[in-house]
């Protein structure tokens, strides 16, 4: 279980998921997307990706390998309740002092999630 009070000092991008969602796959290539081209918004950064129930293999093999990610099962949905997830793809960015600087809902571009991206200090 991910705790934010664990995690204080450091900078988060939560993304809570759910494995048949074709809109979060989509998310989560955009992100590896942003970490190809621009590593430097995500340097400080602790990617944390939230599921739902038990991660299927289609997802594990899916979920981007060229970024640090770590990944949480919420099969009591307490982050969903304390994130007010309603839909998903969510995306919440937490700073260090455990801050939420954005909320994004959705899919939503890439300038958009950069643009995000830079309102959370490392």
């Amino acid at each position: 279980m991910w705790r934010a009070a664990d995690s204080r000092g450091t900078s988060h991008a939560l993304l809570y998921v759910s494995p048949t969602c074709p809109h979060c796959h989509a998310e989560l290539r955009r992100w590896e997307a942003i970490g190809k081209m621009q590593p430097a918004l995500l340097a400080g950064l602790q990617l944390v990706v939230i599921v739902p129930a038990s991660i299927p293999s289609s997802l594990r093999d899916f979920l981007p390998r060229t970024l640090r990610i770590r990944v949480v099962i919420d099969a009591d949905r307490k982050l969903a309740r304390s994130l007010r997830v309603r839909a998903v793809p969510h995306v919440a960015f937490v700073d260090r002092e455990l801050m939420a600087r954005s909320t994004s809902i959705g899919q939503i571009n890439r300038y958009r999630t950069m643009a995000n991206l830079r309102t959370v200090e490392r």
